[in-house]
């Protein structure tokens, strides 16, 4: 039997090399590989931009994702595997930032870059309403290439934060 999984490039767990079309590489996908073949399945790993990704899959071109984010909506069409690994969301603020985040209320005032629409920014929204309800509030700048943030946030200009993956993020800021 084939098994069709899509994903989006994001490194550290998954990402394409320049020059190597057409596979997918990383550590996750490593670990699918090595299932498959366990399971005597033929496996295609497919990396697409995520909307695409996610699109193919509701279309039934595909039969699922991989490295996702899991929250209620995704539960209505998806069903969860085992987590082949775990990971956090986090702010990540340049050096002389004074924040210690212990509970949202830290975070008053701040402007926060965030990739989406994604199941970041969406925990992102939830945080902001909770500080609304609290009459404090943050500025959520919300982009489709997070990279562009860090860069800001690098530069002091603009964006005060940036909430992303934790290890995703580690690895953009390597990265650049």
């Amino acid at each position: 039997p084939t098994l069709i999984l899509n994903t989006q490039d994001s490194p550290p767990f998954q990402y394409h090399i320049q020059g190597m079309k057409g596979k997918v590489h990383g550590p996750v996908p490593d670990v699918i590989r090595v299932v498959c073949i366990e399971a005597k399945l033929n496996c295609i790993l497919r990396l697409y931009e995520w909307k695409e990704a996610q699109e193919l899959v509701q279309a039934g071109k595909a039969h699922g994702l991989f490295t996702i984010g899991w929250n209620a909506e995704r539960a209505k069409s998806l069903h969860r595997s085992l987590p082949i690994i775990e990971s956090e969301y986090g702010f990540f603020v340049r050096d002389e930032d004074p924040l210690d985040f212990q509970q949202v209320s830290d975070l008053d005032g701040y402007t926060v870059g965030v990739y989406g629409p994604s199941n970041t920014s969406r925990t992102l929204q939830t945080i902001h309403s909770v500080l609304k309800n609290r009459n404090m509030q943050i500025h959520i700048k919300e982009t489709r290439d997070d990279k562009p943030l860090y860069k800001e946030l690098s530069e002091g200009q603009g964006i005060q934060a940036v909430f992303a993956n934790r290890d995703a993020g580690n690895a953009i800021i390597n990265g650049l």
